[in-house]
């Protein structure tokens, strides 16, 4: 017999996810009996080990030092010898170097996994459940993307509450966190783990568009000076990241991911339905802060009628400065500051 061959399916359109995958799930959830044995199931699927919290904790600890030793021996320094504005650029540029440093490297490292010899997750979504099996072993180079990006999230949490400037959409970004730790430990545990990868590489690139624009919004006027280059790289970054978000999280995201986690799983794989619910809870946050900054954006540049709201309501990019959605900071096209 001769070499089979791997036969790619092509990319699912809307549509296609909206009929084919949708009301099987839906399907499933309601046929889900009320006496089922969760705890059992847990027991049976769900494998974790001390050594692994041990090691989230780790780097939770480690992320906070490190940014804390960043933040006073790097960023501060350099900041300070700008000589910023005001004590606010000052502390959100600090932030913002951090995270874009952050998202920047991990992002790098997750897509050395996707796109790996060993790996057809992104080419070939329907294989991510082909070689599933109940505590099967989960790759090193995974393995050590789970336990710091899990260990980040904890840190962010702590990092939103106590040390991050405090935005309008604090209690989302909390929520965000914690579904984020849920769906990591939660494909970790039951070895979804491929499907965790694919969201973890749609996710954090938006992240290092976003970081990159803040930066250079928030350093623009030093020494007394307001420098407009800033305001130009900025638009460059914040249009890098309208575009990333909408294909990374809008369309592979859906397409790949939420297409692929409805639709391929193997009869014998436990809580199907519960995983699924969790990534398309992320997909309504996606659609909601990119609606939301769609709005927020429209309006500074008037795009909406004026005449039809007062200047009380009107948002203007120093609100976005303030109390940025999800820390975005649209630039306004007249340059106002």
């Amino acid at each position: 017999m001769g070499e089979q061959v791997a036969v790619v399916l092509p990319m699912p359109g809307y549509y296609t996810l909206l009929t084919n995958v949708v009301p099987v799930q839906l399907n499933t959830f309601m046929k889900q009996p009320t006496d089922f044995d969760y705890f059992g199931q847990f027991s049976r699927y769900c494998h974790c080990t001390w050594v692994d919290v041990g090691l989230v904790t780790f780097f939770a600890v480690f992320w906070t030092v490190l940014r804390a030793g960043l933040t006073c021996y790097v960023f501060k320094p350099f900041l300070q010898s700008l000589k910023l504005a005001d004590k606010e650029s000052f502390t959100k540029a600090s932030e913002s170097f951090f995270k874009s440093m952050w998202y920047t490297l991990s992002w790098i490292y997750t897509t050395s996994i996707v796109f790996s010899e060993r790996q057809t997750m992104f080419q070939d979504p329907a294989s991510v459940f082909a070689d599933w099996s109940n505590g099967m072993e989960i790759p090193l180079d995974i393995y050590i993307l789970y336990v710091y990006q899990c260990g980040f999230y904890v840190h962010s949490i702590y990092a939103t509450i106590y040390v991050d400037s405090i935005k309008s959409d604090f209690y989302l970004m909390i929520a965000h966190h914690i579904l984020t730790i849920g769906l990591l430990t939660f494909s970790y545990a039951v070895r979804y783990h491929k499907i965790g990868v694919l969201v973890l590489f749609c996710h954090d690139v938006c992240d290092i568009f976003v970081e990159s624009a803040r930066i250079f919004l928030h350093t623009k006027t030093r020494n007394g000076k307001v420098y407009n280059t800033n305001e130009f790289i900025a638009n460059i970054f914040f249009a890098g990241f309208v575009t990333s978000w909408v294909i990374a999280r809008l369309y592979w995201y859906p397409l790949k991911v939420l297409y692929a986690a409805g639709k391929f799983y193997l009869p014998s794989m436990p809580f199907v339905t519960t995983f699924n619910v969790m990534l398309w809870i992320l997909l309504l946050m996606n659609v909601y802060w990119f609606w939301t900054v769609s709005v927020m954006y429209a309006q500074e540049c008037d795009v909406f009628d004026t005449k039809t709201r007062s200047d009380k309501n009107r948002i203007h990019q120093g609100d976005f400065l303030r109390n940025g959605v999800y820390g975005i900071l649209p630039v306004s096209i007249n340059g106002s500051a």
